[in-house]
Parts: structure tokens; C-alpha cells; sequence
């Protein structure tokens, strides 16, 4: 896909991410994604990964998308045409701001977790259209987690409250501001 006449080489871009990042979402992005997006496009994916940034600071982080080009060599119509297909497959959103010059902000997502992208017909449909059947069959069951449970196996797992104790200041003060990890705080 050709680039628009206003997506220049020299104009800067900053990456930042919405999602954190994870070796899952590498090999999702490689045996689930590639396939649909091109390798041009999962390797401008793994180069934005690897330049994302905490805490960007917005002048001073921007690079010109020439060093992209060199990184990846590749054409800018090439980096364009890699660039939309990540947006058109929730990767990542582009935005773009104008002040004495343009420049544009690319935001990171981290792809579906495996069984939602099996589970989402758009997508498990193109890939098994893209890769056959066979193949979509291996990928799938590369993904497939057989947990050890038997009807004759019971759990004896012990709860974070049998293992640790937790001070009551610091469980008043989870119970008001709510756990981070999803569930409410031992009391």
C-alpha cells in the first residue's frame, strides 16, 4: 500500500505503550499474527517493542522514522503498509499531531491472549484461511493447556492467608483502595 503524501520519512515518531508486553504476547504475535500481517509488520512490531519507554518525554524521545527505514530496511511505502496492517489488527493506534512539523505517536497493545484469538471468528477464520488446515490445527494445539485434574485428584493447595500473615493497617488500607491483583484483600 502506498504511503499518503503527507507520511514523510523525515517526519518524527514517538512509541509508547498502553499494555504491558509480555513472552506470550511474542509468541502469539509470531504463530498467530504473522501469518495475517506479513513479517514486514511483525518485525516493525518487534522494533517498536523494543523502543517503547516508560515514561516518554515527548521532544526528547522522537525519532524521524528514517532510522526505522534503516533498521528494517524497507521502503517507506513498505513501513506504511506494515504500519496500517497493525492497526488493522489492534496492535497498535496511531496518532499524529502537527506543530512546525508533523510527528506521530505510535501506542503499543499487547495481541489477544491465545484462546480469545481462537475464540474471535474474524481472526481464527483468516489465520486458518491463511495457513490451512494442518498447520492451523499444530498452532492451535501449541497453544492448548492440558491441566493435571482427575475426578480422583482433590486440592490441597494452601491460600495466600494459610502461608502469610497480613498486618490489619495494611489490610484496612487495601480494602479502601482496592487489591491490584484483581480481588478484594484478605481480612
Amino acid at each position: 500500500m502506498a504511503a499518503p503524501a503527507n507520511f514523510m520519512a523525515q517526519d518524527d515518531y514517538l512509541v509508547t505503550q498502553a499494555e504491558l508486553l509480555t513472552d506470550l504476547d511474542r509468541k502469539t504475535l509470531v504463530y498467530l499474527y504473522q501469518p495475517l500481517i506479513g513479517a514486514v509488520a511483525s518485525a516493525l512490531y518487534g522494533s517498536l517493542w523494543a523502543q517503547v519507554k516508560q515514561h516518554p518525554m515527548f521532544t526528547q524521545d522522537r525519532r524521524a522514522h528514517t532510522n526505522l527505514l534503516a533498521t528494517l530496511a524497507i521502503s517507506l511505502d513498505e513501513l506504511y503498509d506494515a504500519r496500517v496492517r497493525l492497526e488493522a489488527v489492534g496492535l497498535i493506534k496511531t496518532y499524529t499531531q502537527f506543530d512546525t512539523a508533523r510527528h506521530y505517536v505510535y501506542e503499543m497493545y499487547a495481541p489477544l491472549r491465545p484462546e480469545e484469538f481462537f475464540a474471535d471468528d474474524l481472526f481464527s477464520v483468516a489465520l486458518y484461511d491463511t495457513v490451512g488446515e494442518e498447520r492451523y490445527r499444530e498452532i492451535s494445539a501449541s497453544f492448548t493447556v492440558t491441566p493435571v485434574r482427575r475426578s480422583d485428584m482433590h486440592d490441597i493447595s494452601k491460600k495466600f492467608t494459610d502461608v502469610f500473615h497480613v498486618t490489619a493497617e495494611v489490610t484496612a488500607a487495601r480494602n479502601g483502595a482496592g487489591s491490584p491483583y484483581g480481588h478484594d484483600a484478605p481480612g
